[in-house]
């Protein structure tokens, strides 16, 4: 595993190089992470109704939804990320 320090000049280079800021330039790698997560978790989702069904994989979603709303509400009032 990296340590902190190396990931940050990692960053900084990866900035100095697309010539953009490492705050903008870590957001466009997150989020193009999570998009090539999104779609793999489509494809994964769509396996899974196939063999269970529709109806308890979206009473699976919701509870999960519901269950992690209000720890991550209670987060965001922290204010440590």
């Amino acid at each position: 595993m990296r340590h902190a320090p190396a990931r940050r000049r990692d960053r900084q280079l990866l900035a100095d190089r697309l010539g953009r800021e490492p705050v903008l330039v870590a957001t466009l790698v997150v989020m193009g992470t999570a998009r090539v997560l999104a779609i793999a978790v489509t494809f994964l989702a769509g396996s899974l109704t196939d063999g269970i069904g529709r109806r308890p994989l979206c009473l699976a979603g919701r509870t999960a939804a519901i269950l992690f709303a209000f720890p991550m509400y209670l987060l965001t009032n922290t204010g440590h990320p």
